[in-house]
């Protein structure tokens, strides 16, 4: 294993810790090469350079799957990935936002759907008054932060 996959494979499983070893798995299978070309090159050689932090690298790959539209797979681990990062759901909605400007509300409404989508799997942080229940608002909904699309 090159020192390049090695780096690659650090970075995929920073980004989706869940689901990014199964997947370069599933892709090994399918076509060797391929998996090899995606982690050392794509992860190991590009993804893992050090000149941006992984927050910045996670804005801009959202950023990019946006623009290119139908690559729900991608931009899902990638808004998994932001919140890991440590942006918060206000934030990765405002980049939704900020992405009307270019490249439209079609795009970007798709974005948001998929980072709602994202929001809706996230384990609801348990508060000490509530003992672990999620807290209904006014409206009846679970979550006042998270619209509803």
């Amino acid at each position: 294993m090159s020192e390049q996959y090695k780096r690659g494979l650090k970075e995929l499983l920073r980004i989706d810790s869940e689901h990014g070893e199964e997947s370069i798995e599933e892709l090994k299978r399918i076509s060797p090469d391929f998996a090899e070309y995606f982690v050392s090159f794509n992860a190991g050689e590009i993804r893992a350079r050090e000149v941006l932090d992984g927050r910045a690298k996670t804005l801009i790959a959202m950023i990019n799957l946006v623009a290119l539209g139908h690559c729900d797979g991608f931009l899902r681990t990638e808004i998994k990935g932001a919140r890991g990062a440590g942006w918060s759901r206000e934030e990765i909605i405002e980049v939704m936002i900020q992405c009307i400007v270019y490249l439209g509300f079609p795009k970007a409404l798709l974005g948001l759907k998929m980072a709602v989508e994202v929001f809706a799997k996230e384990k609801p942080p348990a508060s000490p008054k509530s003992k672990g229940k999620v807290a209904k608002s006014k409206s009846g909904g679970t979550d006042p932060k998270q619209p509803k699309i």
